[in-house]
């Protein structure tokens, strides 16, 4: 052999183990052996239509055995037979192989269905976008869903990027995948236009101030909100101030005009003359007029509309001092006494429409320090300046509720308010609803609004009637309730010129100053005044409830008087031992009759869960009783009870109650020719002391001899309707879900008063029920 050909052979051997050594692992890690089975073999055939199908065996990792038809032998047993063909559903068959089980036959039907796949290979931007297929959600990229054949619209949604869409036509089985790339959106710019009512005012944007004059133009903003500030003149003596906030909205221009406050006008006196008090008879020519109510808490004070003297408060405080054809704008009332107490008010009077204010004079405010000495407060602390301020609006979506800010109320919403610049936390609050609190910025010059969404849920206090509401609505604290607070039942100040503790000016507060009243009209307004606290919780004052989860006020008692079935009379009692809103429990006496027997029972029941509408409470009760002629009664129920309340008015209770007895229902055996007409047949024994009936025989194993002892659940509602704060109607009905069949002393072979011979399985009682 020649050296050049030994040479080759040698490389080509050389090769040849070097591909099978990379080629063997390759193919070992490919293939999965497939655990052997031991056992008869048997001929099989699988077929399918159509032919042609790949054959798995348990799972598709052992490989293909064939393709239909197929004809091998297998060992006998169970096999998982695995069918597939590219434009076919796939199927998934357990099959048995035995002598006589050996051919196997499947239809698979057409795929009619194609496959869309959305990644982000091309943009990372894409993960978490949005798809829809023929304008249904579909689920977030990337995405893999299944579609019918035919033609299909992809969008691909993502916020801050121009959203995708491409018609896609597919085949049945078809697989399409996309990986597209999205466009951020950029929003354009916008412009603002300012102008005034005083000409080369300067302009401030955002607190920067402009370099042009108004008018002017200010380009290039970002859509949303800007502070625009226009102001001339010098500062502590600007002829025009003006401060708003302004949107501004993408590749728009908004034009805004600062305009200089309007004074209000003082009222002229009517050309035809005034009434004693001062008021005009006729209105005058200018149209837009209204009136004024003005209630005082002191009677004979001097009543100003922006400074002009306008006659004295009546000396009844409910009907108050009317001024009428008020020019509409914003005005300044002042009440002033003799002593020099004085109280101030600023309102906005609307056309054709009555503002009414309470008002309660004050102590006048220190005497201005003389030149060159700094002014002193009572305690003898530097007075400061006033700080800027800022005005807050408080709406809601339930109107008349109760607003406090930092912890003071302030009156019911909607209200606008002046505030000084900085946080201040507002709570909204009303009976039925969950309340609502957020924090609230005051800027300088600046309206900010707030606006409360109220939900329904648990209240404030459990009191829900419209007519218990009302007891608790805000108060006049001016002293124009007539027989003192209802809210804390203190009678009313005797001295009309003594101030009540309640109506002293809080300590921060400048004295002669009262913060601005909100108005109402006549057809919905009432007296604004500071608002009664929120309702605390006042169990005494719930519904009373004695048939679920609720339980009674501390010291609270009711009785139930009930007719029924299977026990024909019922008297309940029950007395609240404790009430709070972690626990609350009540002692319960009752007695009831099956007429065979009489039980008395001793419990007790306790809430575990909810103060308001909803509750939850267990309850226990034990006793026992018995009758004539040696019969005797234990027993012991025990359930927990859910609780709805609507309105303190109706209750609906779903319950759930464990009974347990164990009765001697004759007592001692009667023999039957002994018996009597009023001796029941299961307590009636032959010569050999055997029961005569049968039924009672199976009832108690053993008739009058043994005793008759079961368990109960029962499941059950009870209603309940108030007519009164003490006064129920109420109406319940259980019946049994698992546990004995029947009771003995429920059937007429023990018990003759039983209208239904057999035990019903259920029990029934309605009666009313007094509070005390």
């Amino acid at each position: 052999m020649a050296p050049s050909q030994a040479f080759r052979r040698a490389t080509s051997l050389l090769a040849l183990v070097l591909i099978g050594s990379i080629a063997l692992p390759c193919l070992a890690q490919s293939l999965v052996v497939r655990p052997p089975r031991k056992g008869t073999k048997y001929s099989v055939v699988i077929d399918s239509a159509p032919q042609q199908v790949a054959v798995y065996l348990d799972d598709k990792k052992y490989g293909v055995v064939g393709y239909t038809p197929y004809k091998g032998r297998l060992v006998r047993g169970k096999y998982k037979l695995i069918l597939q063909r590219d434009g076919y559903i796939g199927q998934t068959l357990e099959i048995e192989v035995s002598r006589s089980q050996r051919k196997f036959f499947a239809v698979l039907q057409k795929d009619t269905t194609a496959t869309i796949v959305i990644s982000a290979a091309a943009d990372k931007a894409l993960v978490g976008g949005y798809v829809h297929v023929d304008g249904k959600y579909v689920g977030k990229v990337p995405l893999e869903t299944k579609v019918p054949a035919g033609r299909h619209q992809v969008i691909i949604q993502r916020k801050g990027y121009k959203h995708f869409s491409q018609w896609v036509e597919l085949k049945a089985s078809e697989r399409l995948q996309l990986a597209p790339a999205l466009k951020r959106l950029t929003a354009a710019p916008g412009s603002l236009l300012v102008d005034a009512a005083v000409p080369s005012a300067e302009v401030l944007i955002n607190g920067k101030k402009h370099p042009d004059k108004t008018p002017t133009v200010i380009e290039g903003l970002a859509p949303g909100m800007h502070a625009v500030e226009v102001r001339a003149g010098k500062e502590g003596a600007w002829t025009l101030k003006w401060k708003k906030l302004v949107e501004v909205k993408s590749g728009q221009r908004v034009k805004v005009r600062a305009e200089a406050p309007a004074r209000p006008k003082p009222v002229a006196p009517a050309a035809t003359g005034k009434t004693a008090a001062g008021l005009p008879k006729t209105p005058p020519t200018s149209a837009g007029v209204g009136t004024i109510r003005v209630l005082s808490s002191v009677a004979n004070a001097h009543v100003l509309l922006d400074g002009k003297a306008m006659g004295a408060s009546p000396a009844d405080p409910k009907r108050g001092l009317d001024i009428k054809f008020v020019p509409v704008g914003a005005h300044e009332i002042t009440v002033k006494l003799a002593d020099g107490r004085v109280a101030r008010a600023k309102v906005m009077v609307n056309k054709d429409q009555l503002v009414q204010i309470a008002l309660t004079p004050l102590a006048p405010k220190p005497a201005a320090p003389t030149a060159g000495a700094p002014a002193k407060t009572p305690a003898g602390a530097t007075a400061t300046k006033p700080g800027p301020k800022g005005r807050l609006k408080v709406t809601a979506s339930v109107d008349g509720a109760q607003v406090k800010i930092n912890g003071k109320p302030v009156g019911t919403a909607p209200l606008e308010i002046e505030l000084p610049v900085g946080e201040h936390q507002v709570l909204v609050a009303a009976p039925g609803t969950t309340p609502f609190a957020q924090g609230a910025r005051v800027a300088e010059g600046l309206l900010t609004t707030i606006n409360a969404q109220l939900k329904k849920g648990l209240p404030i206090s459990p009191m829900m009637g419209k007519g218990r509401d009302a007891e608790h609505m805000p108060i006049d604290r001016s002293g124009s309730k007539e027989g003192g607070d209802k809210a804390t039942d203190k009678p009313a100040e005797k001295d009309a010129g003594k101030d009540s503790p309640k109506d002293a000016a809080p300590k921060d507060a400048a004295a002669g100053d009262q913060p601005p009243v909100a108005s109402a009209d006549h057809k919905g307004g009432g007296v604004t005044g500071p608002p009664a606290p929120l309702e605390p919780y006042h169990p005494e004052k719930m519904m009373r409830s004695t048939r679920g989860g609720r339980v009674l006020a501390r010291g609270a008692g009711n009785v139930d008087l009930a007719v029924g079935y299977p026990h024909w009379a019922q008297v309940r009692a029950f007395v609240g031992i404790a009430n709070e809103r972690e626990a609350a429990i009540d002692a319960m006496l009752a007695y009831r009759s099956a007429m065979h027997i009489h039980e008395v029972q001793i419990g007790s029941r306790y809430r575990f869960m909810g103060t308001g509408p909803l509750q939850m409470g267990a309850s226990v009760a034990i006793g026992g009783g018995g009758n004539s002629g040696g019969r005797n009664n234990f027993t012991l129920d025990t359930g927990v009870a859910v609780t709805l309340v609507f309105g303190e008015r109706v209750a609906l209770s779903a319950r759930l109650e464990v009974g347990v007895w164990s009765s001697n229902l004759c007592g001692t055996p009667v023999k039957a020719t002994d018996a009597t007409a009023d001796t029941p047949n299961g307590c009636q024994v032959d010569k050999d002391d055997k029961p005569v009936s049968a039924e009672a025989d199976a009832l108690t194993s053993g008739g009058a001899a043994e005793r008759d002892n079961g368990v109960r659940l029962l499941g059950g509602v009870a209603l309940e309707i108030a007519f009164s704060d003490t006064t129920n109607l109420f109406a319940a009905f259980d019946r049994r879900l698992l546990g004995n069949e029947k009771r003995a002393g429920f059937t007429n072979s023990f018990n003759g008063f039983m209208v239904l011979e057999d035990d019903p399985g259920w029990q029934a009682s309605a009666g009313v029920s007094f509070g005390f």
